[in-house]
């Protein structure tokens, strides 16, 4: 603002006010831009998800949409495009479950209600739940979070894991990256299920013996 107050001494005090106004829009612009572009980069391996295979098991783990904060949803959004529970709904995952299916899905603290109706709306009931303790203190306004929930809804009659395969249902595995989930529980599933077909959704990446939907299920 001084800046363009000391290079144009002969403007009145409005129209420096409405000259800083400017460059700020343009500058805003600028980054909003800047934004997009690198959400667009991190979406180029999107692809529609592929209903004509079918699967008794399904792990998922949404790009949930948060409201509470412009800064959060802006740094969650700089990592991978979200989505609202509406499009998350949506997408025809029903579809893609065989009639005996269990499904798998990731939900923070914040987001358990908006589960239990995306599982619905996939056509499947919850039945339980463990807790990843991430071994690190997050955000938060009641609580600081340390944990995320994992959720297990059924569809059909797919049986539950053998008693030897039946963990405790608290995880402590240190935090990774942004969004990213401890190999482990992979192998958890896979020990459970070791020969029905499966098939991961919002993937960051391949695993030998799964299918994978995501913006970057490509990536190694």
């Amino acid at each position: 603002f001084e800046a363009v107050k000391h290079s144009m001494p002969e403007m009145t005090k409005k129209q420096i006010k409405d000259k800083a106004n400017e460059i700020r829009r343009e500058e805003g612009a600028v980054r909003h831009l800047q934004r997009l572009e690198k959400i667009a980069n991190i979406s180029k391996g999107n692809k529609d998800v592929d209903t004509s295979k079918k699967y008794a098991v399904i792990y998922a783990d949404p790009a949930w949409r948060y409201d509470f904060s412009k800064d959060s949803s802006d740094e969650i959004e700089n990592h991978y495009p979200t989505m609202s529970v509406d499009e998350i709904c949506a997408l025809p995952v029903g579809d893609m479950a065989l009639n005996d299916c269990v499904l798998y899905m990731w939900a923070t603290a914040p987001k358990l209600l908006e589960a239990i109706k995306v599982i619905e709306a996939w056509g499947f009931t919850y039945k339980t739940h463990a807790v990843w303790d991430k071994q690190k203190i997050g955000m938060g306004f009641w609580f600081r979070g340390q944990h995320e929930l994992l959720t297990v809804s059924t569809r059909g009659s797919i049986p539950a894991p053998k008693p030897e395969n039946r963990y405790s249902s608290v995880f402590s595995y240190p935090r990774g990256k942004h969004s990213v989930k401890p190999e482990e529980f992979y192998e958890v599933i896979e020990s459970a299920f070791p020969l029905v077909p499966k098939v991961e959704l919002f993937a960051r990446n391949t695993r030998s013996g799964w299918d994978a939907w995501g913006n970057q299920s490509n990536e190694k």
